[in-house]
């Protein structure tokens, strides 16, 4: 605010308006002039620099004397500045009271030059702003600590995500990496820095087919989708199965706000997926020597059955109906081939596959059997009732019943009694963990030693046993109860010392229909197809050439050192088919088979073998890429196993 335009008569009225309207404003005015350095000014001027009354004199050197040192030279800079161009002259800056404290004043004010440019004068006012500025301070201040906050917060994210080893990522709505850990990177096999921009479905192109339905949900429905059980390959070991646990987030700008893509949290679980696989088959072989006990005298039997009713057949006095002692021959051995593919069955490695169980049936196919494997002194009794169907890998029924009954076995050494029985139950008020609902019970209790509180409460922690010294792994129950978990149930334990156990396993009752019968067809036969069997068993492979030869099949047999002997011959006939068995002495089926396609381009392969999937694969069996026949088969298996291959 300059002095240009006054009138000469006004200046005293002018001057005094203007002094009231600037301090009812709270504003103190000042005029300076140039050429005696001597300042006119208001007493409220004065008292914006710390005094109660007017000071005699004042001058630019009492201005700035009275300024912040921090503050002067931005000061006399910001005045010379406007000096030399003839501009108004304004600034924020800090003062120092008398009494040391410090406040904040914006002065402002314009030069009156004269004609050749020599200022002459500069009028200004002053205001206290100490009150605005230190609110100002104060957000500043606030908002760099929230910055440094935030800075702090990023850059430690920022090492989590790099070092962490769960897999991290945020992919946008075109389903590209826009973030990617290492850990991640490391997952899919290629470098962190490879994936920014590009399409999941560019990088793990095998998993995108499942992956991409679960992006989708989460951008359609806003939810998050967590813990999600994948399985595939990647470019790290593109020829190995691996196995992770997948989180989905919804990613936002602000709470509420639009998904601008998905966040990714991934952890690697192969190894202990293969651990309890290996763990599950551990537990499986402990149970296969139960059963192979009650097999072997089962099938004592049968054997027994089976010489007695040949010999009748074979004495001509006896001859009389000979179709009546060949009719008991097949039923006792199907009986005894039944017993020997059950515990194949129980013992081969498969993977888990849920399907809709009878589980009264189950459990009494597990019963025909367990009775002789218990032994003599454990008396079985059985209280069956019909219950529904449940939803279970029908094998995991059978070992669940198994391991039991082999934990009740060993805890009556001196003998005892076993129960097992079946009910149709509906829980109203189910215990924890439970919905209310229909359930099918299996429960099994012993008359043995007991339990005490201790070992209870650790009696479904892997490895832990009371029969160590017995070679017990300590897997039973636990495998139980991971079975039972893994099909939504539960599995309970009451049990004192001396008073014996009881197991109660509940599962839950599913409405899914069950898979029908497969309807029975008719056996094919051969049209003249020339079949190579191989097999190093005499009396299998005669019986194997005889079945057929009379479904019209031409047949050559013999061992395998048999049909490489045979290889020098000039024009030996073409098989269609190779059936061999897989060990062999010697030369094993799959090295003979190669031997015979490479001579005979096109040649199909049958296998047939009675070994378990691992000792196949070591003897060079793909059984993802193969045919196999399991031993023993029946005459409608074979001929059904021939006309499959030779289509």
């Amino acid at each position: 605010m300059g002095t240009e335009g006054w009138g000469v008569g006004d200046d005293e009225v002018l001057d005094e308006s203007i002094r009231f309207v600037l301090e009812a404003a709270g504003i103190g005015w000042w005029h300076l002039d140039m050429a005696t350095n001597t300042t006119t000014r208001s007493l409220l001027h004065d008292q914006m620099f710390g005094y109660t009354e007017m000071l005699p004199s004042w001058s630019y050197d009492d201005y700035i004397a009275h300024v912040h040192p921090e503050d002067r030279a931005m000061v006399a800079e910001a005045f010379t500045t406007a000096l030399t161009g003839g501009d108004a002259y304004a600034v924020d800056t800090r003062v120092v009271w008398p009494d040391g404290s410090i406040h904040w004043l914006f002065t402002r004010g314009r030069f009156r030059l004269d004609v050749d440019g020599t200022p002459l004068r500069v009028a200004g006012m002053v205001t206290d702003i100490t009150d605005r500025k230190l609110v100002e301070i104060a957000a500043a201040e606030q908002k760099a600590v929230a910055a440094r906050a935030l800075a702090e917060t990023v850059a430690l994210l920022e090492t989590l995500l790099s070092s962490a080893p769960v897999g991290f990522a945020f992919v946008d709505r075109d389903f590209r990496f826009v973030r990617v850990n290492d850990a991640l990177a490391e997952m899919n096999g290629l470098p962190a820095s490879a994936h920014l921009g590009h399409r999941v479905a560019e990088i793990v192109p095998r998993l995108w087919p499942r992956l991409e339905p679960l992006y989708q949900e989460v951008l359609r429905t806003g939810e998050a989708v967590p813990g999600v059980e994948i399985t595939g390959e990647t470019a790290a070991k593109p020829a190995e199965q691996r196995h992770w646990v997948v989180s989905y987030y919804p990613v936002r700008v602000e709470d509420g706000g639009d998904v601008i893509g998905v966040g990714v949290v991934a952890t690697e679980v192969t190894e202990s997926v293969q651990l309890e696989s290996h763990l599950r088959q551990s537990q499986k072989l402990e149970a296969v020597g139960l059963l192979a006990g009650g097999v072997a005298h089962d099938f004592d039997n049968a054997l027994a059955a089976i010489i007695i009713t040949a010999e009748l057949a074979q004495r001509k006095s006896a001859l009389g109906d000979i179709d009546t002692h060949l009719d008991s021959i097949l039923r006792v051995a199907r009986s005894a081939n039944g017993l020997t593919r059950q515990l194949l069955l129980f013992s081969r490695q498969e993977p888990v596959a849920s399907a809709v169980v009878d589980v009264l049936s189950r459990v009494e196919g597990v019963l025909s059997f367990l009775d002789a494997a218990l032994g003599e002194h454990i008396r079985l009794e059985l209280d069956l009732r019909p219950v529904p169907r449940v939803r279970m890998d029908p094998g995991q029924i059978d070992q669940v019943l198994v391991n039991l009954a082999i934990n009740a076995r060993d805890a009556m050494p001196s003998g005892g009694s076993l129960s097992v029985a079946t009910r149709d139950v509906t829980l109203t008020s189910p215990p924890p963990g439970l919905p209310a609902g229909r359930y099918a019970e299996l429960r099994v209790t012993d008359t043995g030693r007991g339990m005490s509180r201790e070992v209870l409460e650790r009696a479904f922690e892997p490895f832990f046993t009371t029969k160590a010294a017995l070679g017990g792994t300590g897997l039973g129950l636990a495998t139980v109860y991971g079975m039972v978990q893994s099909a939504l149930g539960q599995v309970t334990i009451e049990s004192a010392p001396g008073e014996g156990t009881s197991v109660r396993v509940l599962l839950p009752e599913t409405l899914d229909a069950p898979t029908g019968p497969v309807a029975a067809q008719s056996v094919p036969h051969g049209r003249g197809q020339r079949v190579l069997v191989v097999e190093d068993q005499v009396d299998l492979r005669t019986s194997v050439q005889q079945v057929l030869s009379e479904a019209g099949y031409v047949v050559t047999s013999g061992t395998a050192e048999d049909v490489l002997a045979g290889a020098g011959e000039d024009e030996p006939p073409r098989p269609d088919l190779l059936l061999t068995d897989v060990v062999m002495p010697g030369v094993s089926g799959p090295e003979l088979a190669d031997r015979v396609t490479n001579r005979w381009p096109g040649v199909r392969v049958l296998y047939m073998s009675g070994y378990t999937d691992g000792m196949l694969a070591d003897h060079g069996v793909d059984l993802d890429e193969t045919q196999l026949l399991r031993k023993p088969f029946a005459t409608d298996e074979l001929l059904r196993a021939v006309a499959g291959s030779l289509r």
